[in-house]
C-alpha cells in the first residue's frame, strides 16, 4: 500500500514538471510572436475617398493679347490714353499728323476719293444706262446711214457748204479786226508805192492770227509745258513782226504826206486793233475750221458708199452697244462691283496705316508712345489685354499627359500672391509635345474661374490637377505595395505570421491606391515594412 502511494507521487511530480516545461515554452513562444508583431508597422485596409492629383507649373495669360505697332512713319498726334484704361474694338488709340505722312500715303487719299466715286457710279447705273442707250441709237443711225448712203451723202455735202460759209464769215470778221486802217490808206498808193508794205503787213496779220490760234489750243497746259512755251514764243514773234510791219507802214505814210488831219493817223485810237474782240473772233475761226474738217472727214467716209466690211463692222458695233445696254439694264456686273470695292478697301487699308485701332475689347497694359514722337513702321505703341478671362498655360510631363482630360478641376497657387488659392478647369490639352533638352512636355490650358485683380498676365503659377476622384473604394497604402515576379503584392499580418497576397490596383494618389482585385478585404492588417529577409525569400521589391 505504501509502495502504490509512492508511485502516484512520482507520476504526479513528473506531470507537474512536464506541464511546467510545456507552459514555459508556450509562454516563451507567444512572447516571441508578440515581439515579432511589435516590430511590424501596419495599417488596416479601409474604404475611403481617393483623389489623384498631378502637379505642374506654368504662366498666366489673358484671354487675348495684342501688341500694337505703327505701320508707317510720321509724327504722333495727341495721346490721351493711360495705363488701365479700357477700350472697345474699333476705337482709335492714336494717329499720325497728316502733314508728316509719306508722300505715297497722301496720294492714296485722292485715290480713295476716285475709287469711291467709281464704285458709286457703278452702283448708280442710271447715267451709264442712259449713255449706253445713246450709244445704241448712234450705232443704229450709223448703220442706217451706211445702208441708205444717198441721204447721208446729201447731208454731208450740205454740212461742208455750211462749214465753208461759216469759215469765210469768221475769217472776214478776223481780217476786219486785224486790219482797221487798211481802207483809209489804200488811197496812198497813188502817192507812193505801198504795195510791198501792205503785202508785208497783210502777211504779218495772217501770221499773228495763226499764232494766236495755235496758242489758244495749248493755253490751258502747265506754264512750263514745252509745247505751250513754244506756242507762246511763236505768238510773241508774230506780234513783234506785225508791230514792225505796222511801224514801217506808218513811217512811210508820215514821210509821204504832211497831213495835219490826225484822223488819218494809224496810231489813232479809232484805228487800233480791238484786242478785246480778237480772242472771240479767233475762237470763231478755230471752231469753223474744226467743223469744216469734220464735215470733210464725214464726206470722205460716205462719198463712195459703204463696203461690206464696214457694214459688218457697223452691225457688230450695234450688237455690242445693245448687249452693253442690256447688261446695264440687268444691273452692274458683280465682278465689276467686287473689283471696285477691292480698290476702295485697298485705299482705306493703306490710309489706316496712319492710325492705331483697338482690335478687340480690352485694357491698356502698356504705353510706349507720347505726343510728338517721331515713329517708324514697326515701332511699338501699345499693348492691349482682354482681362475678362485669365488662363494658365502649364507644362505636363509625357508620363502624366494621358491622364489629362478637358473638364478636370484645378487648384492654383502663386508665389506672388500669398495664402490664397484660385480655381480653374482644364479647357485644352495639346496633342503634340515639345522637347527641351531631352525632356518632353505637353501644354495644358486652364481657364481660371475666380481670378481677381491680383492675377496678372505673365505671373508664374503652380497647378494641382485632379485627374481622378473616387468614393468608397478599398484603399491600400502605396508604401505597402511590392512587386514580385512582375505582380503587385502586399503582406497581410495573419495569426500565423505575414502572408503575401497578390492584388490588382486601379487609380492611385501620392499615398494610396485603389484595390480592384485580389484576396484582400476591409479590416485586413497590411504590413508596411515586411522583413527584408522575407522579401528576399519571396523575391519582391518595393512598388
Amino acid at each position: 500500500m505504501k509502495k502504490n502511494n509512492k508511485k502516484w507521487y512520482i507520476v504526479g511530480a513528473v506531470v507537474i514538471i512536464l506541464a511546467s516545461v510545456a507552459g514555459f515554452f508556450v509562454i516563451r513562444g507567444n512572447q516571441q510572436k508578440a515581439d515579432v508583431r511589435a516590430n511590424y508597422q501596419t495599417e488596416r485596409v479601409e474604404l475611403g475617398e481617393l483623389v489623384s492629383i498631378i502637379g505642374a507649373t506654368g504662366n498666366v495669360r489673358a484671354r487675348q493679347s495684342a501688341v500694337i505697332s505703327w505701320k508707317t512713319s510720321g509724327t504722333v498726334e495727341d495721346v490721351t490714353l493711360e495705363l488701365g484704361d479700357t477700350v472697345s474694338a474699333g476705337e482709335l488709340l492714336a494717329s499720325l499728323e497728316q502733314t508728316s505722312l509719306p508722300q505715297s500715303l497722301i496720294s492714296t487719299q485722292s485715290e480713295l476719293v476716285s475709287a469711291k466715286q467709281a464704285l458709286s457710279n457703278l452702283l448708280d447705273s442710271d447715267l451709264q444706262s442712259a449713255q449706253a442707250l445713246q450709244a445704241v441709237e448712234a450705232a443704229e443711225q450709223a448703220l442706217e446711214d451706211a445702208q441708205n448712203p444717198k441721204l447721208a451723202q446729201a447731208t454731208a455735202q450740205k454740212a461742208i457748204a455750211d462749214a465753208v460759209k461759216a469759215l469765210d464769215d469768221a475769217e472776214r470778221q478776223l481780217y476786219n479786226v486785224l486790219n482797221p486802217i487798211e481802207e483809209e490808206y489804200v488811197a496812198l498808193t497813188n502817192q507812193r508805192s505801198l504795195d510791198g508794205v501792205i503785202e508785208d503787213l497783210s502777211a504779218a496779220t495772217d501770221n499773228l492770227a495763226n499764232a494766236w490760234n495755235a496758242y489758244q489750243l495749248v493755253e490751258d497746259k502747265a506754264f512750263d509745258d514745252p509745247e505751250r512755251s513754244e506756242a507762246r514764243k511763236a505768238l510773241d514773234d508774230a506780234q513783234w513782226a506785225y508791230t514792225l510791219a505796222y511801224w514801217k507802214f506808218n513811217e512811210l505814210h508820215e514821210g509821204g504826206e504832211n497831213d495835219e488831219d490826225d484822223t488819218d493817223n494809224p496810231n489813232d485810237a479809232d484805228n487800233e486793233i480791238d484786242y478785246i474782240e480778237l480772242p472771240a473772233v479767233l475762237g470763231q475761226v478755230t471752231l469753223a475750221q474744226a467743223n469744216l474738217a469734220d464735215a470733210q472727214k464725214e464726206w470722205a467716209r460716205i462719198k463712195d458708199g459703204t463696203s461690206p466690211g464696214n457694214l459688218a463692222v457697223l452691225e457688230a458695233q450695234l450688237a455690242d452697244a445693245k448687249r452693253e445696254w442690256q447688261r446695264l439694264q440687268d444691273g452692274p456686273d458683280p465682278d465689276d462691283i467686287f473689283a471696285a470695292e477691292a480698290r476702295v478697301a485697298a485705299a482705306e487699308a493703306a490710309l489706316e496705316a496712319a492710325e492705331l485701332i483697338a482690335p478687340f475689347d480690352g485694357t491698356i497694359t502698356q504705353i510706349n508712345v507720347l505726343q510728338g514722337d517721331q515713329v517708324n513702321a514697326g515701332t511699338v505703341a501699345f499693348r492691349i489685354d482682354d482681362l475678362s478671362l485669365m488662363y494658365a498655360d502649364i507644362q505636363v510631363s509625357e508620363v502624366d499627359i494621358n491622364k489629362m482630360e478637358v473638364g478636370q478641376s484645378v487648384t492654383l497657387t502663386f508665389d506672388a500672391i500669398l495664402a490664397q488659392e484660385y480655381h480653374g478647369t482644364v479647357v485644352d490639352v495639346t496633342l503634340a509635345g515639345d522637347e527641351v533638352q531631352g525632356v518632353v512636355n505637353f501644354k495644358v490650358t486652364i481657364e481660371m474661374t475666380d481670378a481677381d485683380a491680383q492675377v496678372r498676365p505673365g505671373m508664374t503659377v503652380a497647378a494641382n490637377i485632379v485627374v481622378n476622384e473616387l468614393q468608397d473604394v478599398l484603399l491600400v497604402p502605396n508604401r505597402a505595395v511590392r512587386v514580385q515576379d512582375g505582380k503587385r503584392v502586399v503582406y497581410v499580418l495573419r495569426l500565423s505570421g505575414p502572408e503575401m497576397v497578390e492584388v490588382e490596383l486601379g487609380a492611385s494618389s501620392d499615398a494610396y491606391s485603389e484595390v480592384i482585385g485580389g484576396d484582400l478585404k476591409k479590416g485586413d492588417e497590411i504590413i508596411l515594412n515586411p522583413p527584408s529577409e522575407f522579401e528576399a525569400h519571396a523575391g519582391g521589391r518595393p512598388f
